[in-house]
C-alpha cells in the first residue's frame, strides 16, 4: 500500500481550508485546482479524496456547457450543548432497549417523546 507523503497531506489540508473558507456557497472544482496550482487531474483526485473522507459534498453544476463540481465543507463546527437533550423522555424511559423504528414501541408513536418535541420553552 503507498503511503502518502508529508506534502501530499499538507495539499489536501491545503484544499479543506480553501473549501472552507468559501463558506456555504462552495467553491467550483475547477477554480479550486487553478488556486492550488495542479492539473485538473490532480484537482479532482484531491476533491474525490476529501469526500470519501466526509470532508466535503461534491455537488454537480453545469457552466458554460461543462459539467464540473461545486465544493462544499461538511459542517464540522456545529456546536452541540447537553441542554439541546435535556429532559428528553428517552433517557429515563424502561422502553428504550424495545424502542425502534419498525418496532411496536417506537418514536414515530411515543406519547411521550412527541410532548417533549412540542414543549415551548
Amino acid at each position: 500500500m503507498k503511503r502518502k507523503t508529508k506534502a501530499a497531506e499538507d495539499i489536501y489540508a491545503k484544499a479543506l481550508d480553501i473549501i472552507r473558507k468559501a463558506g456555504p456557497d462552495g467553491i467550483l472544482q475547477k477554480d479550486l485546482w487553478k488556486i492550488l496550482k495542479v492539473s485538473s487531474r490532480e484537482g479532482s483526485r484531491i476533491a474525490l479524496t476529501l469526500e470519501k473522507r466526509g470532508l466535503i459534498i461534491r455537488e454537480p453544476v453545469a457552466q458554460d456547457r461543462w459539467k464540473t463540481f461545486k465544493l462544499v465543507a461538511t459542517s464540522s463546527d456545529l456546536k452541540v450543548s447537553l441542554e439541546t437533550v435535556e429532559g428528553c423522555p428517552c433517557f429515563s424511559c424502561m422502553n428504550l432497549s424495545r424502542c425502534g423504528s419498525g418496532q411496536h414501541i417506537n418514536p414515530e408513536n411515543c406519547e411521550d417523546l412527541t410532548a417533549w418535541l412540542l414543549k415551548d420553552d
